[in-house]
């Protein structure tokens, strides 16, 4: 992705950009477009069968697990353009197979659980997310990965 990512903004070589993305895809079984913009600390962990949103903002120290799915929500009808796209602050970790929809903003050091289903929701910073909109339980988080990172370097 890095790779990729780099040549695209540097307007280098497209179609190389593109074969990278592609050959990434069938290696990794993960569908993260070279246009996505990620902060630094990007971790994917055993990411098979994710699909990130080459249109969401991802801050630093993004983790993902495999199965996990972002996207726009409720998109019939409307041009590309005007899809709406999740937003992530830094230090945010989706565990295996949760799913980010649409109008979402998720706050600074936030842990969505396996299996849950956010879809246009305000998550403020600091929690850990369960359940499945609009029904989420939010309860807090005391542990700080993003703290942590930032002490040692």
């Amino acid at each position: 992705y890095r790779i990729a990512n780099y040549i695209y903004k540097k307007s280098i070589n497209i179609e190389l950009a593109e074969a990278i993305y592609y050959s990434s895809r069938i290696r990794t079984s993960t569908d993260l477009y070279y246009t996505a913009e990620i902060g630094d600390y990007f971790i994917p962990v055993h990411s098979i069968g994710a699909v990130m949103d080459s249109r969401a903002n991802y801050g630093e120290l993004f983790k993902i697990y495999n199965g996990v799915h972002i996207g726009p929500f409720n998109i019939n009808g409307l041009a590309p353009k005007d899809w709406v796209h999740p937003k992530f602050g830094n230090g945010v970790t989706l565990l295996a197979n949760s799913k980010v929809y649409g109008d979402t903003e998720i706050g600074d050091n936030v842990i969505i659980s396996i299996g849950a289903v956010v879809i246009n929701e305000k998550i403020p910073s600091n929690c850990i997310v369960m359940g499945q909109s609009p029904k989420l339980s939010v309860i807090p988080n005391v542990n700080s990965n993003y703290n942590f990172l930032k002490k040692l370097n």
